[in-house]
């Protein structure tokens, strides 16, 4: 929403591995090897917030299954 009613653009970011560091059940953390991807950003423009989300959705599904 600060996005659009500012008009700035998004920066889409990708963090994988964490899951392995804490899987379901433990109470604390192991060491792992985790990922942050930071795609190109998203402006706003004359998008709905709707849109802006699917976007967003969409670059961060691909960065995870790693077609950059």
């Amino acid at each position: 929403i600060i996005s659009k009613e500012l008009n700035i653009p998004i920066v889409p970011v990708a963090i994988s591995g964490t899951y392995a560091m804490l899987p379901s059940g433990r109470l604390f953390p192991k060491p792992a090897r985790i990922s942050v991807s930071f795609g190109k950003p998203i402006h706003p423009g004359g998008k709905d917030y709707d849109e802006i989300v699917k976007t967003l959705y969409g670059e961060v599904v691909k960065m995870l299954e790693g077609r950059n």
